[in-house]
């Protein structure tokens, strides 16, 4: 599980990975790995709202999309 939620931020899917760091979460608590990830993804997607909030009122895309 951590490799796809890894995989969803390098795409930068981070609703998706948040979601599936936080099932990696509730299927092993103890893991502070899946843990961080989950509290990283959490801001990151924070963040990328806050963001698309202050540009127009619209959404931001991920670099790496732009890039294509």
């Amino acid at each position: 599980m951590p490799i796809l939620g890894f995989a969803q931020v390098n795409l930068c899917d981070y609703d998706g990975a948040m979601a599936t760091f936080q099932q990696g979460c509730v299927a092993n608590p103890r893991d502070k790995e899946l843990r961080g990830a989950w509290a990283e993804a959490k801001e990151m997607v924070r963040v990328f709202r806050r963001a698309g909030k202050m540009i127009n009122g619209g959404e931001v895309s991920c670099v790496f999309h732009e890039a294509k």
